[in-house]
């Protein structure tokens, strides 16, 4: 059942993905940009005391705290970790899907603005699409992958590959001719991306011993974030130079092959249960 866990567990950014373009350009209207940020970060707050409340339970907190045998399964050192096949093959995985999902949530607003001269005002109701579809793709990955019958330690291959085809239609955006159109395309390739992240996220901490599992998935959240602090500024510049988004759209499309495949064709271990313990226990 992981993979439909994490399929379900990824909507939470987008459902906050989902709520917000709408919300933060209401609030602009009214008011200012300032005020916009300031009332959507408060929001976000409203989460903390609702989590706590949920996992005061005696059994849900047993379950928070079961994390597996430490002598068994020491914890790994940061150089073990990003040096194993294991970890290297998910991160390829990741890179090639973040800049897919990342490009609607951060860029989406200023694409709309700049190719079909929409206000500030008026993109919200426009971008609740992308992230919306990449909950859809999410979870009907993650369901497919867990009722999909395989080997023990076979990935979900065959849907991975799918997942990589329609990501790869955000090279497609040249050709739309609408606002609804473009969010359309975006979301289909977001379904694409959610479906390869959540296969691969779930595949990598299926491998991992107990101790590991935080850790790596900890690792797998950097490689997102790195994918953006590299991809991001790249796009600005080629905007900037092109005057349109035309190349950025074709080529985060082709981004999503090479580290795909390279997913896609990796053998890795059934389990990684030996690697070296940390010098500094955390």
């Amino acid at each position: 059942d992981r993979e439909r866990g994490f399929g379900v567990l990824f909507t939470g950014s987008s459902i906050g993905a989902m709520l917000v373009p709408p919300f933060a350009t209401f609030i602009n209207y009214h008011a200012n940009w300032r005020v916009a940020f300031l009332t959507t970060a408060a929001a976000g707050l409203v989460w903390i005391p609702l989590w706590i409340a949920v996992t005061r339970n005696k059994a849900v907190r047993a379950q928070f705290d079961a994390t597996g045998d430490t002598v068994k399964h020491p914890r790994p050192s940061l150089l073990a970790m990003l040096s194993h096949p294991v970890m290297l093959r998910a991160l390829c995985a990741i890179i090639a899907a973040a800049p897919i999902f990342g490009f609607s949530q951060a860029w989406g607003a200023k694409y709309l603005v700049k190719t079909f001269s929409l206000t500030q005002n008026d993109v919200g109701t426009y971008l609740i699409l992308p992230p919306l579809l990449f909950d859809a793709g999410a979870i009907l990955f993650g369901h497919l992958a867990s009722r999909q019958r395989r080997d023990e330690g076979v990935p979900a291959r065959s849907l991975f590959a799918i997942s990589i085809v329609i990501a790869m239609s955000l090279a497609l955006l040249p050709q739309v001719t609408t606002p609804w159109q473009s969010m359309v395309l975006m979301g289909l390739a977001n379904a694409g991306g959610g479906g390869m992240y959540t296969i691969a996220t779930s595949d990598l901490l299926s491998r991992m011993p107990p101790t590991a599992v935080s850790f790596a998935a900890g690792l797998l959240a950097c490689a997102q974030s790195l994918a953006y602090v590299i991809i991001f500024p790249l796009i600005g510049r080629a905007v900037d130079q092109l005057g349109n988004y035309d190349a950025v759209g074709i080529t985060l499309g082709l981004w999503a092959l090479p580290g795909g495949v390279a997913w896609l064709l990796w053998r890795p271990p059934l389990r990684l249960a030996t690697l070296p313990r940390a010098r500094i226990a955390s």
